[in-house]
């Protein structure tokens, strides 16, 4: 199986015609006839509906094309990235779910302005994935949540927020303008799932207890909106970095922790032969907090 075959049959349901298709190819006819004959043997399925004027994917081949094109996609994205030199610049960052929208706002809309050439992308990752991801070189730094110890990962504190308690506008607590911890006695706590949120699970309950309160977690969730709609209907309550402005999400109200807490942002790199830009951003991002 052949990549140029790959390309003939999408060239071919693209057009609904082998001439055409072969003219966009700059090969003959026979050729790529031929070529997509041979792969409807070897995938052991007719993929082409040739019996009517147009030249249309059986339902086998759609489903089959689907896979074709994002199979060529990825085969030309690496194609791209060997051939385009690394100057440097380029920069992969990793966070949460929840927390790349305020990555994107607070970090990299300035990032950029400041380093107008600079080549940034942002993946949502979970907690465990972050931290296998610089080892097997798919980012170049993690941003956000602290990771759990890794000998060969380098934390650095990015900045320092104080911490805020989000509820529902009808919880009985978002009459306060300011809580102390040790009104959460008793209050269902939203920590995520311990597994995928270690040290974010370790530091609500250290938070929790320094305060005299005996924490009281409710279910985990594992993903932000479902942890979100639940803090809405009031089934439970969020300790987090106060980053999120009041009205920002309907239903949800802010409320400062009248305690002096703060939650800790970092960045996370290789520790060996960190990439530059990662050192570079995690200077910034420190110079800015």
């Amino acid at each position: 199986m052949h990549l140029r075959a790959l390309r003939y049959l999408v060239a071919v349901a693209e057009d609904g015609h082998f001439g055409r298709a072969a003219a966009r190819m700059h090969v003959s006819q026979p050729s790529v006839s031929q070529a997509v004959a041979r792969l409807e043997r070897q995938f052991g399925a007719q993929l082409l509906d040739r019996s009517g004027g147009r030249v249309v994917p059986t339902e086998t081949g759609e489903r089959v094309l689907a896979e074709v094109r994002a199979f060529l996609r990825h085969i030309d994205e690496a194609a791209r990235i060997a051939t385009t030199p690394d100057t440097g610049t380029r920069l992969r960052i990793a966070c949460t779910p929840f927390f790349s929208m305020w990555v994107t706002v607070q970090l990299l809309t300035p990032y950029r302005e400041a380093h107008p050439t600079a080549e940034v992308s942002v993946a949502e990752l979970d907690v465990s994935a972050q931290a296998r991801a610089p080892v097997a070189g798919q980012i170049d730094v993690a941003a956000g949540e602290p990771l759990m110890a890794d000998p060969r990962l380098r934390e650095t504190t990015m900045r320092e927020d104080p911490c805020a308690i989000r509820m529902s506008i009808h919880h009985p607590l978002a009459q306060f303008d300011e809580i102390a911890l040790s009104r959460l006695a008793g209050v269902p706590i939203a920590d995520g799932d311990p597994q995928l949120h270690p040290v974010y699970h370790s530091w609500i309950r250290e938070t929790l207890r320094s305060a005299g309160v005996t924490p009281t977690f409710a279910p985990p969730t594992r993903d932000s909106p479902s942890a979100i709609s639940r803090i809405i209907d009031g089934t439970m309550v969020s300790i987090a970095a106060d980053i999120l402005p009041e009205g920002a999400i309907p239903g949800l109200a802010v409320r400062r922790v009248g305690d002096p807490v703060r939650w800790r942002w970092a960045t996370t790199m290789l520790r060996e032969a960190p990439k530059p830009s990662s050192v570079a951003f995690t200077n910034w991002a420190r110079l800015r907090g």
